[in-house]
This record gives C-alpha cells, structure tokens and sequence, in this order.
C-alpha cells in the first residue's frame, strides 16, 4: 500500500523552498481553491471521494458563505455604484 504521507515529506524534503505543510491541509486548500473558483460543490466533492455532497458543503461552508459575500459586493458594486455594504445612493432612488 502506498504511504502518500511519506512520499509527500520525501517531496517536501527534496524541495526545501516549498513551505511545510500537510497533505491534508493542501487537501483543504484545494478543495477551498476549486469552490471559490466556482467549481460545482458536486464536482469537489466527488474528487474528494465524500460519499455525499453534505459532507463537503459542512467542511466549506465558510468558502462557499465568501463567495455569496463577494457576489453581493461585485451586484451591489454594479447596478448601486456601492464599494462596500455600507450606504451610498443608488441611482435607482432618483426613478
């Protein structure tokens, strides 16, 4: 059986520029990469092998809660002239 752990402290090893970290934690930091690249939920889950998408949506959630933020500001930023969620008019009051 292959030990991945081992052969990614041998890679880290051999590499000495990359930072330590574990293999789990690039795990994470792809499957957190992948959604807020909008890669369907469905689509990171079966590449993380989770038996249900529910699994993968309660280990994320906080990626996925950014992305709703991001895609408010980016709206808000667009049809209200607004840069943050605070209170500029929008040129909608004036109809």
């Amino acid at each position: 059986m292959i030990n991945h752990n081992k052969l990614w402290r041998r890679f880290l090893k051999k590499n000495e520029g990359i930072r330590k970290l574990r293999l789990h934690d690039l795990r994470h930091t792809s499957a957190t990469y992948l959604i807020s690249k909008g890669i369907p939920v469905a689509t990171v889950s079966k590449r993380l092998g989770h038996s249900n998408i529910y699994t993968t949506l309660n280990t994320y959630t906080h990626s996925v809660n950014q992305d709703e933020e991001k895609a408010i500001l980016l709206f808000n930023e667009h049809f209200f002239h607004i840069n943050d969620l605070g209170g500029e008019k929008s040129h909608l009051d004036n109809l």
